[in-house]
């Protein structure tokens, strides 16, 4: 299917995962690694668009069709892809974007909904809809 390309690496025991992928940053922090300092320029579209994204959520809870949590998560992607508050579209940087998922990211982290998730995911290897 060409998903991966020739240099991509694969673990094949699960016990190893943790220390194939430790040792692969280590290589690369050994071979001089930098992340890349070229920042594209992106097109945040702003509240427009996120209000627009927090109806169709909406309506989808409404429906039936989401969870509550899924409501909660939904709204926190929607936030980033809109690329937050912005009053009107503007171009930024692709930092800006980084930190609004980082941002979101650490917050589910904290929520109850979010810990149930991954808890249940791990034991059972299928999602959770709470």
């Amino acid at each position: 299917m060409k998903l991966l390309r020739n240099s991509d690496l694969i673990s094949i025991n699960p016990a190893r995962l943790i220390g194939d992928a430790k040792q692969t940053v280590l290589n690369l922090v050994s071979e001089g690694y930098r992340n890349p300092a070229v920042q594209e320029r992106m097109l945040a579209l702003g509240s427009k668009v996120l209000s627009r994204l927090l109806i169709g959520i909406d309506n989808m809870h409404e429906a039936g069709f989401i969870t509550d949590y899924d409501r909660v998560v939904g709204e926190k992607l929607a936030f980033v892809i809109a690329g937050g508050n912005l009053t009107a579209p503007q171009e930024v940087n692709e930092q800006y974007f980084l930190d609004l998922e980082r941002e979101a990211f650490l917050s589910l982290c904290g929520e109850q909904g979010t810990q149930e998730r991954i808890m249940h995911m791990l034991k059972t290897g299928k999602p959770l809809r709470n």
